[in-house]
């Protein structure tokens, strides 16, 4: 998955990690993802580890609502 392409918006950042959702910009009409990274430079191994990509339906509206 190529993520240098993916136009993000930020949803919900803690000390921990940064949930963003993102659309690929040079793919119209493609499904969103969320990504979730470490909010650390440096994040413990657990961090990263847990660290995701995943694939959202397209109506992400609950979920804008309940991480916005």
């Amino acid at each position: 998955m190529d993520l240098s392409q993916l136009l993000l918006e930020l949803l919900r950042t803690d000390e921990e990690f940064v949930l963003y959702r993102g659309e690929y910009s040079n793919q119209p009409g493609s499904p969103p993802v969320l990504l979730l990274a470490p909010a650390s430079m440096q994040p413990a191994l657990e961090t990263y580890q847990r660290s995701v990509v995943c694939a959202v339906p397209d109506d992400c509206s609950s979920l804008s609502a309940a991480y916005g």
